[in-house]
C-alpha cells in the first residue's frame, strides 16, 4: 500500500525540515495524534494519501483508503463531494463547514465538521 512505501522511503527517525524549524518524523506524527480534531489529505488529483491516528476518531478509516480516489470512498455522497472539490478548485469557497447527526447508537447530538 502506498503507506507502506511512504515508510520504507521516510524513517519516523527522519528530519523533516520548515521553514520555521525542523522536527523528527514520529515526534511530529505524535503532535498531530494528539490533536483534538481529525485531519485527512487528499492530493490534486483527489487520491486520499492521510489521516491522523488520534485515539477518539470520530469517523472510522481504514489504511485500506489510503490511495483511492475520494469519491470512491464517499459512494453515497459523491455528487456532494464532488461539487465541493469542484467549488474549490474554481475559488467558489475556500473553507468547508458541516454539521451532521452521530451515527446511531452513539449519544444524540451532531458533529461538526
Amino acid at each position: 500500500m502506498a503507506e507502506n512505501k511512504l515508510a520504507e522511503l521516510i524513517s519516523p527517525e527522519a528530519i523533516i525540515n520548515f521553514k520555521t524549524g525542523a522536527i523528527k518524523a514520529s515526534t511530529l506524527d505524535s503532535i498531530i495524534n494528539l490533536l483534538p480534531f481529525e485531519m485527512g489529505f487528499c492530493d490534486a488529483n483527489d487520491i486520499f494519501r492521510w489521516y491522523s491516528n488520534n485515539p477518539n476518531r470520530v469517523h472510522g478509516r481504514r489504511k485500506e483508503a489510503i490511495g483511492r480516489h475520494v469519491l470512491e470512498l464517499h459512494p453515497r455522497m459523491a455528487h456532494h463531494v464532488e461539487k465541493l472539490l469542484n467549488d474549490f478548485r474554481s475559488g467558489a469557497r475556500d473553507e468547508w463547514e458541516f454539521w451532521f447527526p452521530k451515527r446511531s447508537g452513539e449519544e444524540t447530538g451532531q458533529i461538526y465538521q
